[in-house]
């Protein structure tokens, strides 16, 4: 499922421009890991997690950025 009416890069290129700059953004999708991994970094995101999510690991990845960032 895709975000309507903007795309993932726009939203964080907007998030990063306005007052959410030092709002920690994990980008979640089902690209080949490597490549999402590489296109998430350039969007300027600050993990990446690609599907099927282990939900272990999305925790573990939240609690990093909430309490390390």
């Amino acid at each position: 499922m895709k975000i309507p009416y903007i795309s993932g890069h726009e939203l964080i290129s907007h998030l990063r421009n306005e007052d959410f700059s030092d709002l920690p953004v994990l980008v979640i999708s089902g690209l080949d890991p490597e490549e999402g991994r590489v296109a998430a970094e350039k969007m300027g995101a600050n993990d990446f997690l690609a599907k099927p999510i282990d939900p272990d690991v999305l925790i573990e990845k939240v609690q990093h950025l909430v309490f390390n960032t």
